[in-house]
């Protein structure tokens, strides 16, 4: 499901979650996007999320944790994220984590350090401490 280029659109719809199939969501140019709903955590079958552009987002949703299939998230362009929600560490089967260019992110989750199976991590270059200070043994790639 792609969701894109939508100016005025400030929030998506709860009903979201009752998308139980759905593999894959992209978010992009959505400028007035400050939330996504919690009902993401019921994407179940959601293997790959992608938001980009969306500049007044603040937050993550906290049941981004309960998606068990998730393997790739990508955020980029978002300058009002200020924190990855701390359930990040739950997702066992990522494997792939992107989140640059939003310069209110200072630090990342430490639940992370729980995430045995993450292989390729892309951050900007001030994250790259914090992800050190992680100690992730399995990342392969850090770009």
């Amino acid at each position: 499901l792609k969701v894109e280029c939508c100016q005025r659109l400030a929030g998506l719809p709860a009903s979201l979650g009752r998308l139980s199939r759905l593999a894959e969501l992209e978010i992009f140019l959505c400028l007035k996007l400050v939330e996504l709903p919690a009902s993401v955590g019921c994407l179940t079958a959601l293997m790959s999320l992608h938001v980009r552009s969306c500049s007044r987002l603040v937050e993550l949703p906290a049941s981004l944790g309960q998606l068990p299939e998730l393997s790739f998230l990508s955020v980029s362009g978002c300058s009002s994220l200020c924190a990855l929600p701390e359930s990040l560490g739950r997702l066992t089967k990522l494997m792939w984590l992107r989140a640059t260019k939003c310069p209110g992110l200072h630090a990342l989750p430490a639940s992370m350090s729980a995430l045995c199976r993450l292989a390729v991590v892309d951050v900007d270059p001030p994250l790259r401490l914090a992800l050190a200070a992680l100690g992730l043994p399995m990342l392969a790639h850090v770009l």
